[in-house]
């Protein structure tokens, strides 16, 4: 989910059920459209971690159900 911050590539393929070769693909467009970037790890050189930008985060905002209010 958006709140749970910044995942390595590996992890997020993980969790996608995805290589992590299919992950880079779709990170490389995500980030070519501006809803993710890359940061190098604080904790890890080695690491990038991929984190959503404000355009991300409204773009999975938007796709998420909203509650249907009963009249």
């Amino acid at each position: 989910p958006a709140e749970a911050g910044p995942a390595r590539a590996s992890d997020l393929a993980r969790v996608a059920g995805i290589t992590t070769a299919s992950a880079t693909g779709l990170i490389d467009r995500a980030e070519r459209a501006h809803l993710v970037t890359r940061t190098i790890s604080p904790t890890d050189r080695r690491a990038i971690l991929i984190n959503l930008t404000e355009h991300g985060i409204e773009q999975v905002e938007s796709m998420r159900p909203t509650e249907e209010v009963e009249a």
